[in-house]
């Protein structure tokens, strides 16, 4: 079985709400995190396939992004990923600009070898930079939700709903 989204989960809804300096105006300015919708997939993977297979670190070391095989790979490893539903982006006050955005993903123990082969392929260090989160021992809560390191603080409000 494929995990999914609870239809009981409001979608999309804010998740966080902070305030920081605008880089381009150094003014402080309120930021919200909230669910990334369908209709702002394509731009993600476009940015995904433009930017970050371009300037990440392990993308350069492989040449991905003059390897059409790798980048098609990495874009089907993404539309999985972003079809979950529950991964983030973050707008200015006021705009629908992106201003960053949080893949995430939820893996299952009967899918997890099988998602985690793909992804090594596709992502290369990946499972040098991700965390796993578990309420419990994997062998004892299934699904789990895998994310970036970075996504901690915020995570930690989707988590409570998603994983129940």
């Amino acid at each position: 079985m494929v995990w999914s989204r609870s239809e009981n989960l409001k979608f999309p809804q804010i998740w966080y709400t902070f305030e920081a300096k605008d880089p381009d105006t150094g003014n402080i300015v309120t930021y919200r995190v909230e669910d990334l919708t369908e209709d702002r997939f394509e731009e993600v993977e476009h940015l995904m396939k433009t930017i970050f297979i371009r300037d990440e670190d392990v993308c350069k070391s492989v040449d991905a992004v003059n390897d059409l095989e790798l980048t098609a790979a990495r874009i089907r490893y993404i539309k999985t990923v972003l079809d979950q539903k529950i991964s983030l982006v973050c707008f200015k006050k006021g705009s629908y600009e992106i201003c960053g955005f949080n893949l995430l993903e939820v893996l299952e123990k009967e899918t997890e070898e099988k998602r985690l082969r793909e992804s090594n392929q596709v992502m290369g260090a990946t499972p040098m930079t991700t965390q796993d989160l578990r309420y419990e021992d994997l062998e004892k809560n299934d699904p789990y939700l895998k994310l970036p390191n970075i996504a901690w603080p915020i995570v930690k409000l989707l988590c409570m709903q998603i994983m129940e």
